[in-house]
């Protein structure tokens, strides 16, 4: 997927959100990651559970109209 860089959190919430969450990984534009759980919905984001270059946490699909991560076809 090219584009920008997707966070990985380690709780399915927006950090802004959760003051106790924390990122603890980036997934850059075009990487290609694991889905190893979820989704959890949470304030109107799906979360899923990822694994990338050896960190496992949450990232977001999207909001809105805007997906921030796509399945490989």
């Amino acid at each position: 997927m090219p584009g920008d860089a997707n966070l990985i959190n380690r709780n399915p919430a927006r950090l802004a959100e959760d003051p106790t969450n924390e990122s603890i990984g980036r997934i850059p534009g075009g990487g290609v990651f694991n889905v190893v759980g979820g989704p959890v919905c949470t304030n109107d984001i799906a979360w899923w559970l990822v694994e990338f270059e050896g960190v496992t946490g949450w990232t977001g699909e999207g909001g809105g109209t805007s997906y921030w991560v796509e399945p490989l076809p």
